[in-house]
């Protein structure tokens, strides 16, 4: 099928099923590390348009597998230490080889942390946006639900540009801007969101990067002149131009089919 072909503005992308060849211009580059856990979490390369988020203080913008910047050498050093590869045949295999599985004879511990708050050697303690808000469920296990929302968890204090912090962008409340949005749908029907909750693609919700989970938006289709209230509850959208990701019934209610333009405030 040509997809040049078809007006995406008149079918339901749920009708189609998409399938991405492996290689260099796949979302996840030229090779992934598989490691086993429930979540299908994998480490994976990237493609070359994305090599300039690690050059960015803020680099969350993934749905939950981790972006590397360096996984040939990656590579190197695992095939060295467990097979005892030179540096030549990893090149090899990197360069020339496609869909070539190479398991590991030992196992190697991988750990995943997450953490909002950081004390340095000298004792200074810096806070970052807890972009998956994960601090209210943490407070709520260490106090249970005695903590009061004024107390509800330390306050975030954004460091200076150029002191490498994550700088979350805010949206003005006065303002309405044009963004580009799509939308999500049955696929991750009962998935857990960023925030926690359980996906409903017919709930009137929606992704951002960035805004706090719990943010109102009303959301307007230019093209229609409808309009609709949602919630934040999830992060995305993770294609680059794109700013926000509306459930299937927020993006029906509004008359949305595909990736367009529509106008976005806080309510």
């Amino acid at each position: 099928m040509n997809p040049t072909k078809i007006d995406w503005t008149r079918v339901n992308i749920r009708d189609f099923t998409f399938t991405q060849k492996p290689g260099p211009k796949s979302n996840l580059g030229k090779v992934k590390f598989v490691l086993p856990n429930h979540h299908d979490v994998l480490l994976h390369d990237t493609f070359d348009a994305r090599r300039k988020v690690f050059q960015q203080p803020m680099r969350a913008i993934g749905y939950g597998c981790v972006r590397m910047e360096n996984p040939h050498r990656f590579a190197e050093v695992l095939l060295s230490e467990d097979k005892g590869w030179p540096a030549n045949e990893v090149d090899d295999l990197w360069e020339h080889s496609v869909n070539s599985p190479v398991s590991l004879g030992r196992k190697i511990p991988v750990h995943l942390t997450y953490f909002t708050a950081v004390v340095d050697d000298t004792g200074k303690v810096t806070s970052f946006a807890d972009i998956y808000g994960l601090d209210k469920k943490l407070a709520t296990a260490l106090f249970g639900n005695k903590m009061t929302p004024a107390q509800s968890g330390p306050e975030i204090k954004k460091r200076p540009q150029g002191a490498n912090a994550s700088a979350l962008p805010a949206l003005n409340p006065g303002k309405v801007e044009m963004v580009a949005a799509t939308w999500y749908g049955d696929e991750f029907r009962g998935s857990r969101t960023a925030s926690g909750e359980v996906f409903n693609p017919e709930g009137l919700t929606a992704a951002h990067k960035s805004l706090p989970f719990g943010t109102c938006l009303v959301v307007g289709n230019p093209r229609t002149g409808k309009s609709i209230v949602v919630r934040v509850n999830d992060r995305g959208p993770f294609t680059e131009g794109m700013t926000l990701d509306l459930s299937a019934g927020a993006a029906r209610a509004i008359g949305l089919r595909s990736t367009q333009k529509v106008s976005m405030k806080h309510c």
